[in-house]
C-alpha cells in the first residue's frame, strides 16, 4: 500500500487565474476602504502647553488618521490654523500653530480635521489665560 499524498494545488497563468487574482486584490481594497475608522487607530490631538497667552506658540498631536493624507487644524472650528499637515505613515500629524491674536480669555477647542469631516474625538482644550 502506498502512503498517501497530499493533492498539489492546481496552478495556473492563464487568463482565468488573472481574472480570479485580479478580483481578489480589488476585493482587498474595497475591504480596506470600508474599514471603519477605528482600525486606523484611536482618533485624538494633545495640544502643548494647553494654556497661554494670544500670539504663543502650541504643538498640536493628531492621531489616527490615514496614512500620507493631509490634516488641518481649527480654532473653534472657525479659524483655520496654518496650511494642512500630511499624517505620517501611522496616521500622525504635529503642527507648530500660533495661538490668534484676537483669542478671547478662557477656553478654546483646537480640533485636527480630514478633508470637511472634524471628528468627534478629535478636539483639545486650550485655555487663554490672563497671567503675562
Amino acid at each position: 500500500m502506498r502512503p498517501a499524498t497530499p493533492p498539489r494545488a492546481a496552478t495556473s497563468t492563464g487568463p482565468r487565474a488573472r481574472t480570479v487574482a485580479g478580483a481578489a486584490s480589488a476585493l482587498t481594497l474595497i475591504l480596506a476602504l470600508a474599514m471603519p475608522r477605528a482600525a486606523l487607530g484611536a482618533l485624538g490631538l494633545q495640544v502643548t502647553p494647553d494654556a497661554g497667552q494670544p500670539g504663543a506658540t502650541l504643538t498640536a498631536t493628531a492621531t489616527g488618521f490615514p496614512p500620507s493624507q493631509p490634516v488641518t487644524f481649527w480654532w473653534d472650528a472657525t479659524t483655520l490654523l496654518g496650511p494642512p499637515v500630511v499624517a505620517d505613515g501611522t496616521g500622525r500629524a504635529v503642527a507648530e500653530i500660533e495661538i490668534p491674536a484676537g483669542a478671547s480669555l478662557g477656553a478654546h477647542f483646537v480640533r485636527g480635521c480630514q478633508g470637511s469631516s472634524c471628528p468627534p474625538g478629535s478636539p483639545d482644550q486650550f485655555y487663554i489665560d490672563d497671567t503675562v
